[in-house]
């Protein structure tokens, strides 16, 4: 290979590793993004820990990433706008780790796509979840 086709695969491969991040690791959110209120990094060897609704809420700044329940969480008094549309499809990895979220509430006014996802893409997975006292009123 010669060394200017090299160079020219090199600065591709930093290009693209700039927009989606380096391999095996979930695309960082934008500039504008606040923090993840938790630990972690997102990847599937550090996971994104969430401590609290606004760590879950904040799954929709990445829907790319690991991300691993720590504690039961209590939504109540908050209306929960789902994680994920037909555009921007969650396609990360939610593991409840066996916890449970309890008093999910969504008010509005579509009958489509509406729970703690609104849409899932391919690859996209929740497990080890319990939801207790669930709420939609459309």
């Amino acid at each position: 290979m010669s060394a200017c086709r090299a160079k020219g695969l090199l600065i591709l491969a930093l290009v693209f590793s700039m927009v989606t991040g380096p391999l095996g690791s979930p695309a960082a959110a934008d500039a504008d993004t606040p923090p993840f209120p938790g630990f972690g990094s997102g990847t599937a060897n550090d996971p994104y820990i969430i401590t609290s609704h606004e760590g879950l809420d904040w799954m929709r700044n990445n829907l790319n990433a690991y991300y691993v329940l720590e504690t039961d969480l209590d939504l109540e008094n908050i209306n929960w706008v789902p994680v994920g549309t037909s555009t921007s499809q969650f396609k990360g990895k939610l593991d409840g780790n066996g916890h449970t979220i309890r008093n999910l509430s969504i008010h509005g006014n579509s009958s489509m796509y509406v729970g703690l996802f609104g849409f899932m893409g391919s690859g996209g997975t929740v497990k080890n979840l319990k939801l207790e006292n669930a709420s939609i009123t459309v």
